[in-house]
């Protein structure tokens, strides 16, 4: 065995933050198995992002296959952690050197108001099914198909919940032209020009259609949309253009594509008559210091529908420590767990972000710290400042030796002829519709 290849990284999940940690150790020489719960290993890229990302979603395709392509990665497709291979046999039986869990953020964060499990089918829809709806309309059944309706209310903000309101103005402008003009339009054309200069193109006047149009409300003000980073340390002047450049994004999505939004708003309680959702009550909120202040003042939105764009959380694994509605973990930065030494999280699983490049970063950063202040603390004297974060029980732990791989090794390969895996990625990706 090489210098490196004394260690073997079991990393869980196999899109962005995955792919980024598994290539960067094998960079240096480590053996790597990535085990991803679907055949393919592109994650929420897949469905979480509108359709009309295509050019995006398959540049980020050729990417992480590009990084899991790799003779030194060993990749097990549809096994998921804590159905098809537990968690404790990992981290307690299998010896593998360190542990990534970079399974992202799946599961929509709940939207905790009284009555949402009584009403009516199509009154009320999380995020991630709506974008899978919206993404694969033409195939769903009837039974499971969403209508959205106009003057339908989302609650949330950041560029998840902006393309959210461009999907349904997308869809209540398609189905106000094909009812007025018999023409069905392309989703993607209607993305790309606006509203506005398609309705100049077919000679019509937006507001003949009588569309109310979607609501965005959010507890902050639109400058305080997560829809541009904030550098660390950023002046008082880097603030103010990060603010508007915030409200600029926001605008444009309006103009283009006509929704509504209303800031300072929070959702206080529903309005049902017989199991049917009428409206919503809204408090108002001011910023005190940086911190959303409820006030006693409420507002009444009439709506038959709400989408809830809140945010993604992880998807609880049995015998992994909770803290709230994340993983628990002593050092949000690192990624490091802190019931189990060895064992890592990566990407928007910690973050609690969903856009691509955050996870890729925050994956780049664990995985620096995983080769250069855990598995080697020696090697960098930069990384050994952060190592004490952690015990240090690595530096004075045995590689592995020739039986603990084969071990490792006879699991791989096990699990992979359970799903009928052929060690060949490229033909695995290419057969895998």
């Amino acid at each position: 065995m090489s210098k490196n290849n004394n260690h073997f990284i079991a990393v869980i999940g196999g899109a962005v933050s995955g792919s980024v940690a598994a290539s960067s150790l094998t960079e240096k020489g480590y053996q790597v198995v990535v085990i991803e719960q679907n055949a393919k290993p592109f994650g929420k890229i897949e469905d979480g992002l509108p359709k009309w990302h295509k050019r995006q979603r398959e540049q980020e395709y050729e990417k992480i296959n590009d990084r899991l392509n790799n003779p030194n990665i060993f990749y097990v497709p549809k096994t998921k952690l804590g159905k098809d291979i537990d968690f404790e046999e990992l981290v307690n039986e299998l010896n593998f050197s360190a542990i990534i869990l970079a399974i992202g953020a799946s599961k929509d964060r709940p939207l905790l108001l009284d009555g949402l499990d009584n009403l009516e089918p199509n009154s009320f829809i999380y995020q991630n099914d709506f974008i899978y709806w919206f993404n694969h309309q033409d195939e769903i059944s009837q039974k499971n198909n969403i209508e959205i309706k106009d003057g339908v209310v989302i609650i949330g903000g950041g560029l998840a919940s902006i393309d959210v309101a461009k999907a349904c103005q997308i869809e209540l402008f398609r189905n106000a032209i094909n009812n007025k003009l018999n023409q069905h339009l392309d989703i993607e054309e209607i993305e790309t020009l606006g509203i506005p200069r398609i309705c100049e193109k077919l000679n019509i006047n937006y507001d003949d259609l009588k569309i109310k149009g979607c609501t965005i409300i959010y507890r902050r003000n639109a400058e305080d949309m997560p829809l541009a980073d904030l550098p660390e340390n950023a002046t008082n002047d880097a603030r103010e253009k990060i603010k508007n450049v915030r409200k600029k994004i926001l605008n444009k999505a309006k103009d283009k594509f006509l929704f509504n939004f209303q800031s300072l708003s929070s959702p206080n309680s529903l309005i049902i008559n017989n199991n049917i959702l009428e409206g919503i009550t809204i408090n108002k909120t001011a910023i005190s210091e940086g911190k959303v202040k409820v006030l006693d003042e409420t507002v009444i939105i009439n709506t038959n529908q709400i989408i809830s764009s809140i945010g993604s959380i992880p998807e609880p694994i049995k015998g992994i420590a909770m803290e709230g509605e994340t993983f628990k973990v002593m050092d949000k930065s690192l990624g490091i767990y802190a019931e189990k030494e060895g064992v890592f999280l990566a990407g928007n699983v910690v973050t609690g972000k969903g856009n691509i490049r955050d996870s890729l970063k925050h994956a780049e950063k664990v995985a620096d710290y995983v080769i250069n202040s855990y598995l080697n603390p020696l090697d960098n004297q930069a990384g050994k400042l952060t190592a004490d974060a952690v015990q240090d029980f690595l530096n004075k732990k045995e590689s592995l030796n020739e039986q603990q791989f084969e071990k490792i090794i006879t699991k791989i390969h096990e699990l992979q002829k359970k799903v009928n895996y052929h060690n060949n990625y490229n033909e695995w990706i290419s057969s895998s519709n």
